[in-house]
């Protein structure tokens, strides 16, 4: 073989021996020839590329970027990155690879191929490896540095002496006075991971309405034109990552920026001259004008100066409400008691002139004992005052932060020793009043130290007063440091030389001394309680209340008052028992039928809300005015005299009274067959409208999201539907003469308005409750009047307007008190009370025609006690009876005086109007209340059988076995003396157990304490009584025991005044035995091994087995049984299969073979399997008898249901059925 090769051509043939190699790069040829014997020979010739050279890698980084030296760069997560290569070698192929990875965090990324920009995603330091290669795998590679970069600079501006900072502008931006000689410098400082910290600073200002270029900052800034300047400045690195822009504004105390014009003119108008101010702030009010510049373009500041030191702050002012005036509160508590403060107001106006007003001067009244402004840098001060803890950092507590270095020279020892900040240990810890101390601030600008001790004092009570009652104890302490962070009280008296002390753990007197905690309020001024309602103040002594008030270092300060308690008076107690009483015709229709009695003047009107509602009208005589039948959305109208009438339903039914027909001219809310006027259906007419008045059908919802449709009846048409929202409402005045349906998902209330003389439903559905949604508006030229009364002490009301949110009355009603608005504007009402009370829209004059039912304290309007107003003796307050031996007691509800007393029956009524005045109804049963005068009225009457019927207290009722009963403790103070030591007890006696759901004073309160076996339970302190006062405890309890009389007895005791009283209520129970038992079929399912509703494991001529389970749960004894199983095709009975085993009173009895067989009958495609009657089914109490029988399935495939029924006569001969069933699924392959 031969080799060329460019530069020395052809080599001499040399013999082939072993591998050839090429040493040189770039073209060469191999020529190879091969030779036998006899001289024949072939040539073969081949040209090689030599190439051992790496490709050339090229690498572009984009911009922004800078070059901190070789191969290490500034960048920034938006910089490019590009690369490529170039074959260098001699080879013609130009297939060249290219990968990357990067370093971060001390981890490399995997070696990713390179095919566009790279790009950063992290901040600081990275490095970029890329690595090419040829197709003969010649590689090259490159490593660089790269510091990300998104992080601006930070701008530091200072602005040197003399100076005043006036505090941010609305924009957040800072606010200074300075003088020409201020100087301002900027700083910037690199934030980001780029070590290049060639940072440039940009700034320009604003003067005369003009802004500069932006200039490069080179040197300190500084302003010789007086008025104001604007200078906005930031700072940008190499990379273009720019700052924040910082804005400022600076008032230039200096000639030359003012216009000639006539200078503005201010005063100061509060405080007065020679003031003596005690409170932590002072709000001054400052007066200021101008000829040229309006007022609200006025800059008003007020300088502080500090009389004896000189030491002055500027504040910038607030423009108020009025027209020239503005204020500055100024933070007076950190000077010293004493120090007077000279106050000077200045106004600048835009053209830079300016004004300062005559000086104030007030006297500090403050708890600071000792105070002093601190500049940066060193400063000298001594103290004669230094408090209960001498340490440098109690001393030193008001400027913490702001200094880091405190020295004194030590005369004795002739050296210096001093206190550093967060050093491990310090030769100076204390302050002593007296010395020379040195103190380094290190706060920029110049700050206020102060130290203080805490002040108290008692208002109340009074320094000498005479108590026979004292719920609390109060003042104020302060302490303009850190703020008082306790208050204790000492109450003492003293008998034979002995001191006594008030203990409120023990709740006694004790010799041991005691502090009692009060009650602490934050602020300046701190107001401080002891709640002393629960001290046994002893009759005929002196007593010294002292208060402290103490720091966060212990420091105190005191105050003391003396008072004395006079002979009180005797003590006493009463407590009454009583217990529910419900009525026993609730929801349930007596043997005539749902009776109820009814007044009206012309018209009755009956709506019914079932199919076939059968109705009958009776007069007063008993005699039959009409009968008929009534279906649901149907009414009825019957004309009669004026005059009361019983009605009978043979189911439930509504009833509107009065001339609604007949006449016009009045108002009214629909009520339900229920007694409820919110419900989800309601029917109810719209009289016709009167001439000139105005008149409104309006819907009113109490849930978000009614849903309610208004329809005409008559018509069955829909007049209107929508979503209502609670509090909202529909009105409309196109129903007039019309009967109307109403329809929602929730309940809603219908006011039917033409007039006044309508009680209120409330939301919860009732006429009694806590929140209303009413309407009102004028009678011709006179107000109507809304009525809100309330029934318990200390209920708080709010009357508002629900479409303007404007409150007509905000406060407390006590029980028998009433609130009245009138008002000759549409109003629509919004009434929310934390108690139970009723409301009504009234006439506001004696002889206006109106009527209505008036609402009970429970909502139904047949009660037992109602609140009634009353204008003038010519309207009727009458009064109706649903039971024999009514009494009813009418009383004046302000003074509580008993005027009269009727006692009616059942079906009796009686006008017992006692003439103007707010008038308190009682009664012993159930009874109704009907007020107005005259005709052109009507309203809904209340139904007796509505589920918002109610019961009463008594003495005595009746109950059954297990049934719940209701006790109530009634507790009251006839004596004059606070009763503040109340144990109210009960022992329930065999036959009653306790049951739970125990309130005081309606706020659920389990028992503090039970025993005997939970028989016998206490209320501790469950309120306190003062004279006149009453307290309530209901609880319940169960029956357990019957045909017995069971005495219950309350009892009260008061272990400070040592009183005590007890009372009675019984319990007649009855034995009453109830039928009921449980009734099952079950089929035993071999997979689960269990009894099951249903097998799927059959298959063709398996047998099944079946189980009939009879349980007695009641308390009577069944009898006469007569069971029947249902066999159908597909099963068959296997006989003598029947098992029957009995458990009764644990003794258990097991039956099998003929004398348990079944009676076979065939029966509609199935076979009847019927057991008679045996004394193994006469089953007493809790007795249980299980019957099994097995059946043989005959088909291949099949659902087959197998069905028990069973006939069960009890010892009363009342008769029961039942039946259940099991199911057999049959699956099996059918023969061939």
């Amino acid at each position: 073989y031969r080799i060329w090769q460019m530069d020395e051509g052809w080599s001499e043939w040399m013999p082939y021996s072993e591998g050839i190699s090429f040493e040189e790069e770039c073209m060469h040829y191999l020529e190879i020839k091969a030779m036998d014997c006899l001289g024949n020979y072939v040539i073969d010739n081949e040209t090689f590329y030599v190439d051992d050279t790496a490709p050339e890698i090229i690498k572009t980084v984009g911009d922004p970027q800078c070059m901190i030296e070789e191969d290490v760069y500034c960048v920034t997560m938006s910089t490019p990155i590009t690369v490529d290569a170039t074959e260098l070698g001699c080879c013609p192929c130009t297939d060249v690879t290219i990968e990357y990875r990067i370093w971060y965090d001390d981890e490399w990324t995997d070696w990713m191929p390179y095919s566009e920009a790279i790009y950063f995603t992290e901040e600081c330091e990275h490095q970029l490896e890329i690595r090419a290669w040829d197709c003969l795998g010649n590689m090259a590679t490159d490593l660089e540095t790269f510091y990300v970069d998104e992080t601006p600079p930070e701008l530091e501006k200072t602005v040197g002496q003399p100076h005043f900072y006036l505090g941010l502008d609305e924009f957040g931006h800072d606010v200074w006075l300075v003088y020409p000689g201020t100087p301002i410098t900027f700083t910037a400082e690199d934030m980001g991971c780029c070590p290049c910290t060639d940072s440039t600073i940009m700034y320009r200002y604003w003067y005369l309405g003009q802004w500069t270029d932006w200039m490069e900052y080179t040197e300190e800034i500084h302003f010789s034109q007086g008025c104001i300047h604007y200078l906005e400045a930031y700072a940008i690195d190499c990379l273009g990552n720019m700052g924040d822009i910082d804005n400022e504004t600076f008032w230039v105390c200096a000639p030359g920026g003012g216009d000639p014009d006539e200078d503005p003119t201010i005063d100061i108008i509060e405080p007065e001259d020679s003031a003596t101010i005690c409170d932590q702030t002072v709000d001054v009010l400052m007066h200021a004008e101008d000829e040229q510049t309006s007022w609200e373009n006025l800059n008003v500041f007020l300088k502080v100066i500090e009389q004896v030191s000189g030491t002055t702050m500027i504040y910038p002012a607030e423009p108020t409400d009025t027209e020239g005036y503005f204020t500055v509160p100024v933070d007076i508590y950190k000077y010293n008691y004493g120090t007077h403060l000279i106050f000077e107001a200045m106004v600048i106006d835009e053209d830079g002139n300016d004004d300062t007003s005559a000086p104030v001067i007030i006297t500090v009244c403050s708890t600071t004992q000792y105070d002093q402004w601190l500049d940066t840098g060193w400063n000298q001060f001594s103290t004669n005052y230094v408090g209960c803890d001498e340490s440098i950092e109690r001393v030193f507590e008001s400027i913490e932060g702001c200094y880091d270095l405190i020295a004194h020279y030590d005369q004795q020892e002739e050296e210096w020793i001093s206190y550093w900040i967060n050093a491990p240990e310090n030769e100076l810890t204390t302050i002593q009043s007296g010395k020379q101390y040195w103190v380094h601030s290190t706060c920029p600008q110049p700050v206020h130290f102060y130290i203080s001790a805490p002040e108290i004092t008692i208002d109340h009570p009074e320094n000498g007063s005479i108590i026979t009652e004292l719920p609390s104890i109060y003042g104020t302490a302060w302490d303009s440091q850190n703020g008082v962070q306790q208050v204790y009280i000492q109450i003492t008296y003293m008998e034979d030389s002995t001191t006594y002390y008030w203990d409120d753990n023990a709740m006694d007197w004790t010799t041991t001394q005691t502090n009692l905690m009060a009650d602490l309020t934050t602020g300046y001024h701190q107001e401080w309680t002891y709640d002393s309602s629960e001290i046994n103040w002893i009759d005929e002594m002196n007593y010294i209340i002292t208060a402290m008030a103490e720091d966060s270092y212990g420091c105190f300060g005191y105050d003391s008052v003396q008072v004395s308690v006079p002979f009180l008076g005797e003590a006493a107690v009463n407590i009454e028992k009583q217990v529910w009483i419900p009525q026993e015709f609730i929801n349930e229709p007596d043997t005539e039928g749902y009776v109820t009695y009814v007044f009206t003047l012309a018209d009755i009107v009956l709506f019914g809300y079932e199919e076939d509602t059968a109705l009958e009208i009776y007069d007063d005589t008993d005699d039959l005015v009409w009968s008929g039948t009534v279906n649901d959305g149907e009414y009825h109208i019957e004309g009669v005299s004026q005059g009361v009438y019983k009605i009978v339903g043979g189911k439930k039914f509504s009833v509107l009274v009065g001339d609604p027909i007949t006449n016009s001219v009045m108002g009214y809310y629909a009520v339900d067959n229920n007694g409820y006027g919110a419900s989800t259906k309601l029917y109810t007419y719209m009289p016709n409208i009167y001439d000139g008045i105005d008149d409104d059908f309006i819907v009113f919802s109490y849930t978000d999201g009614t849903e309610v449709t208004v329809t005409n009846m008559d018509t069955d048409t829909e007049h209107w539907s929508g979503t209502l929202n609670e509090g909202e409402h529909y009105s409309t005045k196109d129903l007039s003469d019309n009967f109307i349906k109403v329809e929602a998902n929730y309940p809603v209330s219908a006011l039917s308005y033409t007039d006044q003389g309508y009680a209120i439903p409330a939301a919860n559905q009732r006429f009694s409750g806590q929140e209303f949604y009413t309407f009102a508006y004028r009678i011709t030229d006179q107000p109507n009047t809304l009525h809100v009364m309330s029934y318990e002490d200390n209920t708080q009301v709010l009357i508002k307007n629900t479409e303007t949110e404007e409150e007509y009355f905000n406060g407390i009603l006590n029980a028998g008190e009433e609130t009245t608005i009138a008002s000759m504007e549409r109003r629509f009402y919004t009434i929310q009370t934390d108690k139970d009370v009723t409301a009504a829209v009234l006439a506001p004059f004696a002889n206006y025609h109106h009527g209505t039912y008036m609402g009970d304290k429970t909502g139904s309007g047949i009660g037992t006690e109602f609140y009634s107003p009353i204008i003038g003796i010519s309207q009727i307050q009458m009064v109706f009876a649903y039971e024999n031996a009514t009494t009813i007691e009418i009383y004046d509800a302000a003074t509580g005086v008993l005027e009269e007393s009727v006692t009616l029956d059942r079906g009796e009524y009686q006008d017992v109007n006692q003439g103007s005045g707010h008038w308190h109804l009682t009664s012993n049963n159930l009874f109704s209340l009907y007020q107005g005068y005259g005709h052109a009225s009507a309203s809904f009457a209340p139904v007796l059988f509505g589920e918002a019927v109610g019961g009463y207290w008594g003495e005595t009722r009746e109950a059954t076995l297990e049934e719940t009963v209701t006790f109530k403790l009634r507790v009251s103070n006839p004596g004059d003396i606070l009763l503040d030591s109340l144990n109210v007890s009960d022992c329930l006696p065999e036959g009653l157990v306790y049951a739970g759901d125990a309130t005081v004073n309606a706020v659920p309160m389990e028992p503090s304490e039970t025993w005997n076996q939970g028989q016998c339970f206490a209320w501790i302190d469950p309120f306190q009584l003062a004279p006149g006062e009453h307290g309530e405890i209901i609880f319940n309890a169960t029956v357990n025991m019957c045909d017995e009389t069971l005495f219950n007895t309350g009892y009260v005791t008061d272990e400070n005044q040592m009183v005590d009283d007890e009372d009675t209520a019984s319990v007649e129970s009855i034995c009453e035995q109830i039928t009921d038992y449980t009734f099952d079929k079950w089929v035993w399912r071999e997979s689960m091994e269990s009894w099951d509703e249903y097998t799927e494991d059959e298959g063709f001529e398996d047998i099944v087995r079946f189980n009939i389970t009879l349980e007695n749960t009641g308390d009577t004894t069944l009898e006469d049984a007569t069971l029947v199983d249902h066999l159908p095709e597909g099963l068959e009975y296997v006989e003598e299969s029947t098992m029957v085993k009995a458990i009764i009173d644990d003794t258990i009895l097991e039956y099998s073979g003929t004398e348990v067989e079944p009676t076979i009958t065939p029966g509609d495609g199935e076979m009847l399997l019927t057991w008679v009657e045996d004394s193994m089914y006469n089953l007493p109490p809790g007795g249980i008898v299980h019957l099994e029988f097995e059946a043989m399935v005959t088909v291949f495939n099949g659902d087959l249901t197998n069905i028990g029924m069973i006939t069960i006569i009890d010892q009363f001969e009342d008769e029961y059925e039942d039946e259940d069933d099991a199911d057999v699924w049959v699956y099996s392959e059918c023969p061939p």
